[in-house]
């Protein structure tokens, strides 16, 4: 397997929003408090709504980007304060980088 499709492969195996969730997410108040930087948010809409035989090598690097950030926030322990939260800062951030933790 190409290197290209192994990354496609992972990108889209860890993120587990639609580009409609998204974009929904990105409009609202709480994604303000996981960050004030939107390029995360407009990088993986570009990237989820961009046809994979269409990618550029710079939408490769984009996807190690959220690939690796998702995978470093993941391995962040709650705090038991955060566990009574709705969601956690670091939750409200994946949820920014298209990964929703209370998504099935």
């Amino acid at each position: 397997m190409q290197l290209g499709n192994k990354i496609k492969k992972e990108y889209f195996s860890i993120v587990n929003m639609t580009h409609k969730e998204l974009l929904k997410w990105s409009k609202t108040e709480l994604s303000k408090k996981g960050s004030t930087n939107k390029e995360p948010i407009r990088r993986n809409l570009r990237l989820i709504e961009k046809k994979e035989l269409f990618w550029a090598d710079k939408d490769l690097v984009h996807a190690l980007k959220t690939i690796n950030y998702l995978k470093y926030l993941s391995k962040l322990r709650r705090s038991k304060k955060e566990i009574a939260m709705c969601y956690t800062k670091n939750e409200l951030i994946m949820k920014n980088w298209g990964y929703d933790v209370k998504k099935k």
